[in-house]
């Protein structure tokens, strides 16, 4: 680390220590192996960034003085290894990982965690077209208010490494979502430094936001705790990531009372049971369908007509029983499609 030029550089003052992640390729006949070479990968925003010095870049809820020109704070700046257990809470369980949200460290508070499945060098590509997939999860711990989250999201494989950018997705970087995310600390080479706010409503007075929002389209496959859940297509036009802002062509609005000025559709189309009537097929004991005192299998189906998707459904697995959503008041259906969505916005409109 003695180059005077770091440009986003990934560097090694903390060892990258992870645990070990596979996906599994199965077949209809229930023959399943290993999908390549499998990972996980932290993303850039819960790393220390630093320059050569070890000075921070960025500190509690805002940008060190190196980091007043975006550009020259990405030149500066490296994005370090992670211990994931010790400064996150992310640990490997049979299976999978258990994610904490409030890690204490040496050096203060750890909150949350946003991992990345990657393949090889390079986020895995998930191509679900006439396919399902299928993951169990553990909520009884996740109180109301909290959202435990798997997702697609339409970022660059390669974290769009190049240029200033020299750390990719082996450093978390080149995040987007559905939502325009305004927090993201590095995009395309460049700290979103400019006028940064920081959140006055975090309790723990980590995380702000930039001038620059990062819209892509988005798929929730599963947000919940143990009370309520829901799965949420954010479809976008265009495709792939646009970098929004208040001033420029794409603005990004936001989340409270301009949420449809950006490419992206915030509120997306979504299943969700409670809000659907079904008060009790979802929730903690034994009256509830699905249980969330216990493991849930959790399988999604993306199916197609002409080529293209026209359905998503799903189910949950528990207690080798499948539990499929029911009909709601406004419509016949019980999966996203075309039909269900434009009945859900009359609906709820």
């Amino acid at each position: 680390m003695g180059s005077l030029v770091l440009a986003q550089d990934t560097c090694s003052s903390k060892t990258e220590s992870k645990p070990d992640f596979s996906v599994m390729d199965c077949s209809g006949n229930g023959q399943c192996s290993a999908h390549g070479s499998t990972g996980i990968v932290f993303d850039a925003n819960w790393r220390w960034a630093h320059d050569s010095s070890s000075q921070n870049c960025y500190s509690g809820d805002a940008w060190a003085s190196i980091c007043s020109d975006p550009v020259a704070c990405a030149q500066k700046c490296c994005l370090d290894g992670v211990d994931y257990a010790g400064d996150s809470g992310v640990k490997g369980v049979s299976g999978g990982v258990q994610l904490g949200f409030v890690t204490q460290t040496a050096y203060g508070k750890s909150v949350g965690s946003r991992l990345y499945v990657t393949e090889g060098e390079k986020y895995m590509q998930f191509n679900m077209l006439d396919r399902e997939i299928a993951f169990d999860v553990d909520v009884s711990a996740l109180e109301c208010g909290m959202n435990g989250a798997v997702y697609f999201v339409e970022m660059s494989p390669d974290g769009e490494l190049g240029g200033d950018n020299k750390a990719g997705a082996m450093r978390g970087t080149g995040y987007c979502d559905g939502q325009c995310a305004r927090d993201i600390k590095f995009s395309e080479g460049h700290a979103n430094s400019k006028d940064w706010v920081p959140n006055t409503a975090d309790p723990y007075s980590a995380t702000g936001s930039g001038s620059e929002g990062y819209c892509c389209a988005e798929f929730d496959l599963w947000e919940a705790n143990k009370i309520s859940t829901a799965f949420t297509a954010h479809p976008q036009i265009p495709t792939k990531k646009v970098t929004c802002t208040e001033t420029g062509s794409v603005k990004c609005g936001n989340q409270q009372d301009d949420r449809y000025v950006a490419p992206s559709d915030r509120d997306g189309c979504d299943i969700n049971a409670y809000r659907n009537g079904q008060t009790t097929f979802y929730g903690p004991g034994s009256n509830f369908q699905v249980d969330t005192t216990k493991k849930i299998t959790v399988v999604t189906q993306f199916f197609t007509s002409g080529g293209d998707l026209s359905e998503v459904r799903q189910f949950y697995v528990q207690n080798g029983k499948a539990i499929a959503h029911s009909s709601p008041d406004f419509s016949d259906g019980f999966s996203i499609t075309d039909d269900f969505c434009n009945a859900q916005k009359k609906s709820f409109w």
